[in-house]
């Protein structure tokens, strides 16, 4: 949806100072997943299709889970090195680190078979 106007997060929503470093990543967050999705429906003709089995969602919860972890860590380490506006932010997602793993486990139960 861009224009020769600027990308459509300039178009509608006025840039705050705090909000200006996030918008390019965002940006690029969102053209990185359009292009993903532009090669995922050029592939779907060559991709093998196999079932999702009860490992697959083992490994893929682990390494999600070790890579939050690592996440937690990370944003605890540099929390006081932050603006102080980030901070709440930071604190909100630290307190969901307690409840992650259950939250994981409801999104991918074990026993998912396809």
């Amino acid at each position: 949806m861009s224009t020769s106007s600027g990308c459509w997060h300039e178009r509608r929503t006025p840039r705050q100072p705090d909000q200006a470093p996030y918008l390019h990543h965002l940006a690029q967050t969102g053209r990185r997943l359009a292009e993903l999705h532009i090669a995922l429906a050029a592939a779907t003709a060559t991709i093998s299709r196999r079932a999702i089995g009860p490992a697959h969602v083992k490994r893929w919860t682990s390494d999600l889970k070790a890579r939050a972890e690592r996440v937690f860590e990370r944003l605890a380490a540099s929390r006081n090195g932050l603006r102080e506006a980030d901070r709440p932010l930071v604190d909100q997602i630290a307190a969901a680190r307690e409840t992650l793993a259950g939250r994981l486990t409801g999104l991918l139960p074990s026993d998912i078979a396809g």
